[in-house]
């Protein structure tokens, strides 16, 4: 097999998986005949009854007037979703972008979603762990294991998640302890990275009120899914200090696969049984993650003029092959962060996390405490040119250290009285604290070897911190107008303030003149921002269950997200950068949404629908400037989605163990005003890109283009999954399950810009298991698939720094477009024992 190419190897890896799911069919046909038969008398199917959070409380999902996908440990399991990334593969409208830079990611559901390029925006998608809010897009750095359940909530859902969740939220349970002593030891190995992980816990009673849980997973990717086939080269760098004296530098070549990524996480849970009515539990995890290369995921896949135009000797393209370069060791040497691997290329984030949650569950009032804390500090050194080339026009490294740490306290509490009215309120306090450090390295390798400094080879070194305090109390009325009708409203009062400031310390002196070195004397060279937000989210809805299996309701929905400071951006003298440039608004939404959820059959098919209109104020995003080399943070004055959801669970009676599912969304993404939209790099005047006349405008003076009506951007307009799993007890106590689930996902535009070459086509993508165990579930082979039709799928797209020219002119040249890819064609072996 090594002798074959890499194309026709992941050919024979399907070939592979698809004859042992043959091969398994084959084998076990007649045990499943004989089965069949003997059970043709059982009972009819019905769906297993699902348990959601989505209102902070356990419900029924057929009761919930929420849109939501609820992915249990079983499901999480099949086809091994153990991260947000895979997780969104498999859930249509939510998508996930791993970020190199800035906040670390962009999460979007309904096309709404949060550019990753600035370190001070959070995310429209609210991600919740055990009721916890985690603030930063890094949290997809978290290894998300051993789960009870996932829910996707769709939609603002500000009542009860709070600020930031204006576009839906991503719910995460971990497993409690178990009520008698369990085991689970799993190991797996992923084929395409060569990947071993192995997890496993240990839960059970210490007393008759004491129980605790322990979970650890550690995996090593021996491999990755791109090659970087950046070339040893040598660096020729100028040192200022001594008359440009030149000096040249070995770059040696980059680690080739990547990313190489470790992992190792531990959690541990104690839960404690104070009384009948009261439990407190305690959860800590530990997580540390590793990878080769921060910009691994990072390619160049278009270049308007046919070649790169950092380096035309280089392939562009779309595949799996990155051109990214180390730092010369003597230079990393220098710089304590750089230097953490001797120059090359990584990542390394680590973060813990404590969270109490104290339930009292009386007679007449339950009560609900949760306090968290979460801290990660994360290091990295990445190659952003996206070129085997290191010197100019090319040769740019970013080395950066941020840190992030909060603190939130949040009580609830709802009556139970037997009347027909009913109360839920409480309040929640948060503090977070953001540093951020980068030395950014830009063409033309100066130097000032006088330093004796973290600084010695940096062109740029930027520092900024944002402080944050956050109060909020909320409450909700709960009116049960007849046994069939119910009524709920409510609001949410947030008082917010962030203070922060952003500084360049250091400017190499011949770039001074394009970066605003800092300087008390100098007001401009400091920019700070003392923010103070106030906002009240209403929301109401009307639910009526005119029978027991079907429920409709109808809601108006409010959300407000936090406005902040873009402490991650760069304040250039060309630009003129202010303020303005740096500090945004808060985001807010408003709009309806109303739904259908019935369960038919005899309880054998769940069918659901949804629709809905939604329009954001103020939506914000983040823009490069790749010819100006410039961030720009800005808020585009409305955003609307509109669209509907179906969604059907069946398990027909004429098969037992058999499980169909299928979704079906329509999303209409759009910005309804947007007139001064940045201009994508070397955008024409014939093009739309022109300068800004109006002086009320944010952008008075700067070069912009009218994006209104234009689609916004991970927005595509139909999304879909259909899938089977069938199950089946065998003679010899074994149990065989073979699963499928399609994706597809019509085209859309990888950037928040309407860049003229920036689609990703419509696509379609395949993901499978075939398992075979223990009747009670002591052990379980299972051989899972994703993307098995290898499938090249973009998820974002943006300007490559250093490229395109003369934008706003006649005679603009586009920049080359670099963008990041989803996975490709992934297939483990899994061995799980359980006791």
């Amino acid at each position: 097999m090594n002798s074959l190419q890499p194309a026709a190897r992941r050919r024979a890896k399907t070939m592979l998986l698809l004859a042992s799911c043959a091969a398994a069919a084959l084998a076990v046909a007649p045990q499943v005949r004989a089965a069949a038969a003997a059970d043709a008398a059982a009972a009819p199917n019905s769906l297993e009854e699902v348990i959601v959070t989505a209102r902070k409380k356990d419900e029924n999902i057929q009761n919930v007037p929420v849109a939501v996908t609820a992915l249990p440990a079983k499901v999480l399991d099949r086809y091994a979703l153990t991260s947000v990334e895979k997780i969104a593969a498999t859930t249509p409208e939510l998508k996930v972008v791993r970020g190199n830079s800035g906040s670390g990611a962009d999460i979007s559901l309904r096309g709404v979603g949060t550019s990753f390029t600035s370190v001070g925006l959070e995310q429209s998608v609210a991600v919740d762990v055990d009721g916890v809010y985690y603030g930063q897009g890094r949290v997809i750095n978290e290894a998300l294991f051993d789960m009870k359940q996932v829910e996707v909530l769709k939609g603002p859902q500000a009542l009860f998640f709070g600020k930031n969740a204006t576009a839906g939220v991503i719910s995460f349970t971990t497993a409690d302890p178990t009520p008698t002593l369990t085991g689970m030891l799993r190991a797996s190995y992923e084929f395409t990275a060569n990947q071993p992980t192995i997890e496993g816990y240990l839960s059970g009673p210490i007393t008759d009120r004491l129980s605790v849980r322990l979970a650890i997973q550690y995996s090593d990717m021996l491999g990755g899914y791109v090659k970087n086939l950046a070339p040893a080269t040598t660096y020729t760098t100028l040192d200022v200090s001594n008359g440009f004296a030149a000096s040249v530098h070995n770059v040696p070549a980059p680690t080739r696969d990547a990313p190489q990524e470790k992992d190792l996480v531990g959690r541990f849970t104690a839960k404690y049984r104070v009384s009948d009515a009261l439990t407190d539990t305690v959860k800590a995890t530990l997580d540390q993650y590793r990878v080769v290369d921060a910009t691994w995921n990072s390619l160049t896949f278009f270049c308007p003029l046919g070649a790169r135009q950092t380096d035309p000797g280089e392939p562009c393209g779309k595949n799996y092959n990155v051109y990214q370069n180390p730092l010369p060791p003597e230079i990393a040497r220098t710089n304590s962060i750089a230097g953490r691997h001797g120059g090359q290329l990584y990542q390394d984030y680590d973060s813990e996390a404590v969270s109490n949650d104290l339930k009292y569950e009386g007679s007449k009032l339950s009560l609900d405490w949760v306090t968290g804390f979460h801290h990660f500090i994360n290091y990295f050194l990445g190659d952003y040119d996206l070129t085997g080339a290191v010197n100019a026009p090319a040769g740019t490294w970013g080395i950066e250290k941020s840190e992030y740490q909060a603190f939130s306290t949040e009580l609830r509490g709802q009556t139970k009285f037997a009347g027909p009215v009913n109360l839920m309120g409480g309040f929640l306090y948060q503090s977070t604290q953001l540093n951020f450090n980068q030395f950014v390295i830009f063409p033309g390798g100066l130097s000032d070897l006088s330093l004796h400094t973290n600084d010695e080879y940096a062109t740029v070194e930027k520092r900024s911190r944002t402080n944050g305090q956050t109060w909020s109390g909320f409450g909700q009325v709960i009116w049960d107008i007849a046994h069939d009708w119910n009524f709920t409203a409510g609001a949410r009062y947030t008082h917010e303030t962030k203070d922060s400031y952003f500084i360049q310390p250091y400017v190499v002196a011949p770039y001074q003149g394009v970066f605003r070195q800092y300087d008390p004397t100098n007001p401009a060279s400091f920019i700070g921002a003392n923010q103070s937000f106030d906002n009240t989210a209403p929301e109401a809805a009307l639910t009526w269950k005119p029978r027991s299996n079907l429920t409709l309701y109808a809601a108006y929905k409010t959300g407000y997200k936090s406005g902040g400071f873009s402490g991650s951006a760069l304040n250039s003298a060309i630009a003129n950068t202010t303020e303005k440039e740096l500090a945004f608004k808060p985001e807010t939404v408003k709009g309806f949404e109303g739904g259908v959820k019935s369960t038919l059959l005899n309880g054998a098919l769940r069918l659901n629908a949804d629709a809905y209109d939604y329009t954001y104020d103020n939506f914000q995003v983040d823009f490069f400037d790749s010819v100006h080399i410039d961030y720009v943070t800005k808020n585009v004055g409305k955003l609307e989605t509109r669209g509907f959801e179906v969604q059907a669970d069946w398990a027909p009676e004429q098969v037992q163990g058999l499980l169909i599912n299928g979704a079906l969304a329509y999303n209409n993404a759009f910005y309804k005003s947007f007139p001064d939209a940045p201009c994508y790099g070397g955008e024409t005047i014939a093009e739309g890109c022109s300068l800004e006349a109006n002086t009320h405008s944010s952008s008075f003076g700067q070069l912009v283009q009218n994006l209104t009506g234009v689609t916004a951007g991970q927005a595509p307009m139909w999304t879909g999954t259909l899938g089977v799993n069938y199950e089946r007890d065998l003679p010899g106590n074994l149990k065989f399950g073979v699963s499928g689930n399609a994706q597809f996902s019509s085209s859309y535009h990888l950037s928040q810009f309407g860049y003229a070459f920036d689609h990703q086509a419509a696509y379609a993508t395949f993901d499978a298991s075939l398992r075979l165990g223990d009747q009670k579930g002591r052990w379980e082979v299972a051989l899972i698939g994703k993307n098995l039709t290898d499938q090249f799928i973009l998820t974002s797209g943006l300007d490559v720094p250093s490229t395109g020219s003369g934008t706003g002119t006649a005679n603009g040249v586009h920049s080359d477009l670099g963008g990041t890819p989803m996975l490709p064609r992934t297939i483990a072996l899994q061995f799980t024992t359980r006791f």
